[in-house]
């Protein structure tokens, strides 16, 4: 009997990395900009602005940031690699 093992390799063609810089990218994003995290509450009860507007209104700019790293990061490896392996 054969043992069959997850091959990582097979199932993409993106370097590891790249695939967990993406999908962490998305968490930190959301993790970022909701209003429900316990910094947000504690700010809101401090300085007296709605947890929405701590969260969302004072945060976009550095959601919008990381998004646009990430993907020129992102986006730049798989050119490259794409290069690479078309030589």
């Amino acid at each position: 009997m054969e043992a069959r093992y997850f091959n990582a390799e097979r199932v993409s063609p993106y370097a590891k990395e790249l695939v967990v810089l993406a999908i962490t990218s998305g968490s930190t994003i959301s993790i970022l900009l909701s209003p429900l995290i316990m910094p947000v509450i504690v700010l809101s009860s401090e300085n007296g602005l709605s947890s929405l507007k701590n969260g969302i209104r004072f945060n976009w700019k550095y959601a919008v940031v990381i998004y646009v790293l990430v993907q020129a990061y992102v986006q730049t490896k798989v050119r490259i690699n794409k290069y690479v392996d078309d030589k």
